[in-house]
Parts: structure tokens; sequence; C-alpha cells
């Protein structure tokens, strides 16, 4: 079988194959990540995206903000049991509920 390169393979493809399923339901993104653990995927040579905002708007035909039910930052799953329309705010509060601090946030 002829090995793929990255310019026979569509972004979906590329995308999934850094994706890892785990058993809570959460997909967790062993690409290259930020400090505080959001991953990043290279959408194409010039663009560089959050990993979880590659999926959402191509799926559900999402614009809005979706907040993830799990807080999980390396999580990238996208389907509307996992994630859910909210603000900025919401997700803020979410996050505090668990003692996800952003990292510009924590003191030690």
């Amino acid at each position: 079988m002829a090995k793929t390169n990255r310019l026979t393979r569509t972004p979906e493809q590329r995308f999934m194959e850094k994706v890892l399923v785990q058993p809570n339901g959460c997909w967790v993104w062993q690409g290259a990540k930020t400090f505080d653990g959001y991953g990043h995927f290279k959408l194409n040579p010039n663009k560089k995206i959050r990993a979880h905002h590659f999926f959402l708007p191509r799926a559900l035909g999402w614009r809005e903000q979706a907040n993830h039910r799990c807080n999980n930052p390396s999580c990238v799953r996208f389907d509307p049991q996992h994630v859910y329309i909210g603000t900025a705010v919401d997700n803020y509060k979410d996050r505090r509920l668990v003692n996800h601090v952003p990292y510009e946030l924590r003191t030690h």
C-alpha cells in the first residue's frame, strides 16, 4: 500500500489521525498543544488554528461559541451531547465549577 502524504490527505483525515477516543467520551488531541493543554492544528502551511475550533463549524454549522461539558482543554469532540452553545461567561463559570483555572489567572 502506498504511503499517503500531507498533500493527498484531506484536513479532516489529518485531524482525525491526531485524535485518541477515551472511554469517557472525550476525543483527546494528541498533536501539538499550548502550554495550557489546548490543541493546535495546522490547517494549511500558512494557517494554524485551535484544534477544537476545526470541526464545530464543519460538522454542526455552529458559528457561536461552543462550550465543552467535559471542561477538558485537550478534548476536540464536537457532537451536541458533548458541547453546547454558550457565551464566554458560561464557559468561565463552568471552568470555575470544576476548578479549571486559565493559566494566566493561576496564582501558583
